[in-house]
């Protein structure tokens, strides 16, 4: 159905022609499975012969016992062949139709037995047979599954099987690439710096990959999801070159998230990580510190707080750690581009927010207020063109509270110090700004905008709790009475949805 109108994929399958060619195509489908699961039992030793006495059981060990080295030396020779076409049928398959994970497995099953490095099956020469045991380069490997999986999210882009395939080949091939066995060449001359130069290329071909998937539809989460994995595998490649090691731990770690090589560059590091390290201060770990550190120098880290020191490192230190913020700088500049094609596009702002921390180390100890503002003039531009989009909303509230200089993450990396008043009174200021922006809007939409009304609730509420939480009355020095504002609020949401009036009503008891 996709790509297809729910209308006319049923039309279809009403017509007669059609109907036939699809259960010929059901019918074809159904046989290669049973041929694929009879190769796997056959593979696995599944299937046994009947033995319906003791006689033919005599005579069938007898048998076996004779032809033992013929026999075992037939099948070694073949089982290369047979993987090699049992790979080709679960290509077939695929083709068709990506989605079966079990299919997947299988291939995933397959290409481990072909590229593992000695392969599992492989046994010793003997005087009479030898064992012949398919292989597959690294090379062929990855480029066969690239193209496999690029045919199979051209048939179906959100086939969650073909995506998960395509990120375990990319991993595959890293840890194959980072093994020692393939550090060096036939000719005994080392590769390894071939071999992450070859890394970092196929990674930047995959981030092209996603962009032109991405443009057919900029709001399929797969991808942003895989592109996400992409740009980790690429960042903990930077570190890798940057920092030698065998890389084959780090390999096995990569699953994707930002957190494994974000802490990866901290552990790296071969200074203090209180001073910063190759991303910036928010991959700072306080429990990597060494135990020998004095209370003084512990005093001095949490009181240094309002700038972080750069990292002690080398020039080539330096330039691994601009290559990754380019690298961040790009993905940034990824998301506005799409962001402003479509603003319901909430994968793009998802992996915007993501990026946020990384790219901006020092506004997670300061609010960088030109930051905060330039995100709140594109997320109005987002409100006032799609005002009953959720989408820019949920970023909206995302925003508000990352800029907050009181929370507990920020108070967290700044040692617990608290903020000083003139960053309180520029939040403030900016959420007064930011309220009367919404507050035009709703005005603007005749008060029907549930989502505006929302957003000045939440709003309305942060600053109420302010006022309350300094001591002073539910008025500010701008004659808002916040507390009256943020029910005012809810009181129209309650008329205005009200299959949600529970909910409202649930919140209106903070007031009280």
């Amino acid at each position: 159905m996709h790509g297809q109108k729910r209308s006319e994929y049923k039309a279809r399958l009403r017509d007669e022609t059609t109907a036939k060619k699809l259960a010929q195509k059901s019918l074809q489908w159904n046989l290669l499975s049973s041929e694929l699961l009879k190769r796997r039992r056959d593979a696995q030793g599944l299937v046994a012969a009947p033995t319906s006495t003791s006689t033919s059981t005599e005579k069938m060990e007898e048998s076996n016992e004779r032809d033992e080295g013929t026999e075992h030396s037939s099948s070694n020779r073949n089982s290369a062949a047979s993987t090699l076409e049992t790979l080709k049928l679960t290509e077939k398959l695929l083709s068709v139709n990506p989605d079966p994970s079990h299919l997947w497995n299988h291939r995933m099953e397959l290409l481990l037995s072909l590229t593992t490095n000695p392969p599992p099956m492989a046994t010793t020469t003997t005087t009479t047979t030898t064992t012949t045991v398919a292989t597959m380069t690294p090379g062929d490997f990855i480029k066969k599954e690239q193209e496999m999986t690029t045919m199979c999210l051209q048939r179906n882009p959100k086939a969650y099987g073909a995506w998960f395939h395509r990120k375990w080949a990319i991993r595959h091939w890293m840890q194959i690439m980072t093994q020692p066995q393939q550090s060096t060449g036939t000719n005994g001359i080392d590769n390894t710096n071939e071999h992450e130069h070859g890394g970092e290329k196929l990674l930047k071909i995959e981030l092209q990959q996603c962009a032109e998937f991405l443009n057919l539809d900029e709001r399929n989460f797969h991808c942003w999801n895989y592109r996400r994995f992409v740009v980790s595998a690429l960042a903990s490649t930077i570190l890798h070159k940057g920092h030698g090691g065998d890389g084959v731990s780090e390999m096995n770690d990569l699953d994707g998230s930002w957190t494994s090589w974000c802490n990866l560059g901290a552990s790296m590091s071969k200074e203090d990580l209180t001073h910063g390290s190759y991303i910036g201060a928010q991959i700072r770990h306080t429990r990597h510190q060494p135990q020998h550190q004095s209370s003084t120098t512990a005093s001095h880290t949490n009181t240094n707080t309002n700038t972080i020191p750069p990292p002690k490192s080398s020039s080539s230190d330096t330039n691994y750690a601009n290559a990754i913020r380019n690298l961040l700088q790009d993905e940034w500049n990824f998301t506005t581009e799409k962001i402003r094609q479509n603003f319901s596009n909430g994968s793009a702002f998802h992996h915007r927010s993501k990026l946020m921390a990384l790219l901006h180390p020092n506004a997670s100890c300061i609010v960088e207020t030109d930051l905060v503002r330039g995100e709140l003039e594109l997320i109005g531009n987002a409100i006032y063109t799609e005002p009953d989009d959720q989408t820019s909303w949920w970023y909206l509230r995302f925003i508000v509270d990352w800029a907050d200089p009181n929370s507990l993450t920020r108070r967290r990396r700044r040692g617990m110090i608290d903020p000083t008043q003139e960053e309180m009174d520029s939040y403030t200021s900016m959420l007064e700004e930011q309220f009367e922006c919404v507050r035009e809007l709703v005005m603007a939409e005749d008060g029907q905008c549930k989502w505006g009304l929302l957003g000045m609730n939440m709003i309305a509420t942060i600053l109420y709790e302010r006022m309350k939480g300094g001591g002073g009355d539910d008025i500010d020095g701008g004659g808002y009475d916040w507390k009256q504002e943020a029910y005012g609020c809810l009181e129209t949401l309650v008329m205005l949805d009200p299959d949600r009036i529970v909910r409202y009503k649930s919140m209106m008891e903070r007031y009280d």
